[in-house]
């Protein structure tokens, strides 16, 4: 990292050092390889193993939409949706064909009783174009799904924090506190006691991008199984509804470009760079903010709520590890590809800037960021930069639960927490493959994505608590009961074994981690995600 924001001291007015001048050899085919790939524009819309060039096309939309009613015809509906979703990036808006896919992906929804998303549907074929020969088929749809919407009127779950905001962080409730701290930079801590199942942060992620190619997501909010509507300049993304089309601002500057369709994580740190630039009314604006705050003086700007989140974000711990160069000479050449940019960036002076702001977005990024994911997809379809929440440290044994949904981050407690504890959350879970690995390689992937090295129990146990079972624990009730029931534990019984682990929990709120807590804790998770499995709507607050 010695290089980062160091300037030369040539002649005339000094620049931030190039970072990629004297470096090895195979930096150098590395670098002709990816730019010769960037003048070409190789990069194509990848769909289930398949290459489309990324250009409107009714030729591919049908292509896409004879696979997508095979895929129906066979009852897989999923799939078939999604076929449906890529059909509508490709066609013409001016295609009377775009309405009968509406119908076709309405009768998806239909079939996997999504009925508010299947009337919707059968709206927006109404105002595509829709041949009036199938205007039948569409009422037929609407009134069907009307009935079925009053019968199995479902209830829609609202996510918000259970106790008051925090004044300086309104997505964190006010029994937190973020403490500066010399040795680990950022730690938080109870000021009062929670109780388990609190929710203690609802958070919108500062940037985010969909990791799959086959499972479509809204660009801006990141959900999924909506109404996409496509955008119509390009291929490359959809979204859930016209506010999201309208508000996204880094789309507008971003529509056609290459680097939607490359590997996710130059795509992540470009987006980041976009973020910044949105955020500023300038470039000489946000030029001035980032001396400051390197030089650590006070920023002399009014600041407004997207900077001030831009400030937390641009704050945050850095990677201690060796510049990822290739990854910043892939973001840093292919921004300056982007017309916008090249004309912002337009000096040397600012595409040196830039250079180095590339550098530490992909450092803040390498060790805050995470994968989210969706209960419904039950997998990971997002990479994630949450600012508030990069602020909790690391616990093989959290007594925090984190999940996303769609482009927020939600934290949990999953324990009853004291005064004065810290709070912490798992930085490599068990879905992500983390419990799959011994403790010793554990620590290793660790210290080496994260610069974390766990001091918890379950990375330095006390031998004879592994050995040796807690009888009591063994032998609660709801222990054995949950240890009996969880074979069979579904959505009827979810909020059964759910209250049987709190009955545990309360019982067992000072005890330190073991096996028997370990395992209830995991278990009590479950039943919490359980309960945001993408069948009611859900709601933030």
């Amino acid at each position: 990292m010695s290089n980062l924001w160091t300037k030369e001291h040539r002649k005339g007015f000094p620049l931030y050092v190039d970072l990629f001048e004297d470096l090895p050899l195979i930096y150098e085919k590395e670098f002709t390889k990816w730019n010769k790939q960037l003048d070409e524009s190789q990069w194509k819309h990848v769909f289930l193993g398949n290459e489309y060039e990324p250009v409107k096309s009714n030729e591919t939309a049908h292509q896409l939409n004879v696979i997508a009613i095979e895929s129906f015809q066979f009852k897989d509906f999923r799939k078939s949706y999604e076929l449906f979703n890529q059909a509508l990036r490709f066609i013409d808006k001016k295609s009377p064909q775009m309405g009968v896919i509406f119908l076709k992906r309405a009768q998806c929804f239909f079939n996997m009783n999504m009925y508010e998303q299947c009337s919707a549907d059968a709206y927006l074929a109404r105002e595509s174009n829709f041949p009036n020969n199938f205007l039948s088929d569409l009422d037929e749809y609407h009134n069907n799904c009307f009935e079925f919407i009053k019968q199995n009127e479902r209830k829609a779950q609202t996510i918000k924090l259970s106790i008051d905001a925090d004044k300086e962080y309104p997505c964190m409730a006010n029994v937190v506190k973020i403490i500066k701290n010399d040795i680990h930079g950022m730690e938080v801590v109870a000021t009062s006691d929670i109780d388990i199942g609190q929710t203690i942060l609802v958070e919108e992620a500062f940037t985010s991008i969909s990791n799959s190619f086959d499972t479509t997501t809204c660009f801006t909010c990141q959900k999924t199984c909506a109404n996409f509507i496509p955008c119509e300049r390009c291929v490359d993304v959809m979204f859930c509804s016209i506010e999201c089309m309208g508000g996204s601002e880094i789309h507008k500057i971003s529509c056609g470009e290459v680097y939607h369709r490359m590997p996710s994580y130059t795509k992540f740190v470009l987006q980041s760079i976009l973020k910044a630039v949105v955020t500023f009314p300038s470039i000489d604006l946000l030029i001035k903010f980032v001396k400051a705050k390197i030089l650590m003086q006070t920023v002399d700007m009014v600041m407004d709520a997207k900077m001030k989140n831009y400030e937390l974000f641009f704050e945050l711990t850095t990677s201690n590890q060796e510049l990822p160069i290739l990854l910043i000479h892939q973001v840093y050449t292919t921004l300056m590809k982007m017309t916008l940019i090249a004309d912002l960036f337009s000096t040397k002076t600012k595409q040196r800037f830039l250079m180095h702001l590339v550098a530490h977005h992909a450092q803040v990024l390498l060790c805050n960021s995470y994968g989210g994911f969706e209960k419904e997809q039950n997998q990971q379809i997002t990479a994630t930069m949450t600012n508030v929440a990069s602020f909790f440290e690391h616990s093989c044994t959290p007594n925090l639960m984190q999940f996303s949904i769609g482009n927020r981050t939600v934290l949990i407690t999953n324990q009853f927490i004291k005064a004065g504890d810290h709070l912490y959350i798992d930085y490599w879970p068990e879905d992500e493959g983390g419990n799959n690995e011994s403790t010793e390689s554990r620590a290793i992937l660790l210290q080496k994505n994260f610069n974390v090295s766990c001091k918890c129990r379950k990375c330095n146990p006390n031998k004879k608590a592994l050995i040796i079972a807690d009888p009591y624990m063994v032998s609660h009730p709801a222990y054995r009961w949950v240890l009996d029931y969880k074979k069979h534990m579904g959505s009827d019984t979810s909020a059964l074994m759910k209250q049987q682990c709190i009955n545990f929990l309360k019982e067992y709120k000072h005890a330190s981690w073991s096996k028997e807590k370990d395992y209830i804790i995991k278990t009590y998770t479950e039943c919490v995600l359980n309960e945001f499995d993408g069948t009611n709507p859900i709601h933030f607050k």
